[in-house]
């Protein structure tokens, strides 16, 4: 992943200036840290992983929380974990995409954009009475690529439901399958 980011940030500095954000919930079977009760899984133990990648569905980077954990408090943290220098250059606005789990108030959305450099753009509920520009819209529908990347990991068996003791074996499954996926495309 490193490696392409690097590649990518070569050819042009404004690669990753829409980036697409999801979770999904992972069947916690063995594991002993890192598990919360998933409330769709009817109470049982989960992990939740979010996901960052970009419009060519290559993953830039995943971490790991207990499935109680809400999609909105994940953000900092999944932004916070780049390995690389894309968000701090100050001449790029960022977007990044995401669901309606993904909708915080006011005065998170200006922390991500004083922070990060970083504007959220996410569908509006019903009882919000908020309309998306045509802009948005256009990213909206772009999202569905955060969603095949979490089929194409799916298709990795040791990845889909979490056997692994500790989350650090796990993660390295993970990252592993993760730099399969972006090898294979490149």
């Amino acid at each position: 992943m490193d490696l392409y980011v690097t590649l990518k940030l070569t050819i042009s500095k404004s690669w990753f200036q829409v980036l697409f954000i999801d979770s999904s919930m992972i069947k916690n079977l063995n594991g002993i840290d890192c598990k919360g009760r998933n409330h769709f899984d009817r109470n049982r133990f989960g992990t939740k992983v979010s996901m960052l990648c970009d419009h060519n569905n290559i993953p830039i980077t995943a971490v790991f929380y207990p499935a109680n954990v809400n999609d909105a408090i994940t953000i900092e943290d999944t932004l916070g974990s780049i390995v690389h220098n894309i968000l701090p250059d100050k001449r790029y606005l960022h977007t990044l995409v995401g669901d309606k789990g993904y909708i915080i108030g006011h005065e998170r959305k200006n922390k991500l954009l004083t922070m990060y450099r970083t504007n959220i753009v996410t569908p509006f509920r019903k009882n919000q009475n908020k309309i998306n520009s045509k802009q948005h819209k256009q990213l909206l529908k772009k999202r569905i690529v955060v969603e095949h990347l979490f089929c194409s990991l799916d298709t990795f068996k040791h990845i889909r439901n979490r056997d692994d003791k500790h989350i650090t074996q796990y993660q390295s499954m993970n990252y592993l399958a993760m730099a399969i996926l972006t090898i294979s495309k490149m």
